[in-house]
């Protein structure tokens, strides 16, 4: 599945509650939508296990000692689970990400920043998603690369 990240905002938010969330599908929907009360207020916790995989390592105790939380929701009747993205862990001292967006009658601007999100996945376990954490590693691996090196610098 091709993945495309698009978000529109109609106006400019200066709402530090807004959230966003990654869904797995695409809805023809461009109107408002009570989110929180329909699909945010059905959303359960519960830690994830440590061990992704299924393999324990030698010494290691049988119970879950992660702090990851997974969530729990359905969307559509179809089950999901979730985890939060934080910028703020991932990016380390990066920009935050800006949503751009078009408001009526002027250019294309920033319209919001935001420091996390929630991606949600159909059929795997979210803590193996791959796609977003690759792409939050290529900010980082780029601003790396792409820094001014000077004559005395050591690399």
């Amino acid at each position: 599945m091709n993945d495309l990240l698009e978000i529109k905002l109609l106006n400019k938010s200066e709402d530090d509650t807004l959230r966003i969330h990654h869904l797995p599908c695409k809805i023809d929907h461009n109107g408002q939508a009570q989110v929180d009360k329909y699909f945010e207020g059905n959303v359960k916790e519960k830690r994830a296990d440590n061990n992704v995989h299924g393999q324990q390592n030698v010494g290691e105790s049988s119970e879950p000692q992660s702090n990851t939380v997974i969530f729990e929701s359905s969307f559509r009747g179809r089950p999901l689970q979730g985890k939060q993205v934080n910028f703020d862990e991932e990016l380390k001292n990066q920009d935050l990400l800006d949503v751009t967006g078009y408001i009526i009658n002027e250019d294309k601007i920033s319209v919001h920043r935001f420091k996390e999100f929630t991606t949600w996945t159909l059929d795997q376990d979210p803590q193996l998603e791959q796609d977003i954490q690759s792409s939050l590693d290529w900010i980082q691996f780029s601003s790396i690369i792409h820094q001014e090196i000077k004559p005395n610098q050591s690399l």
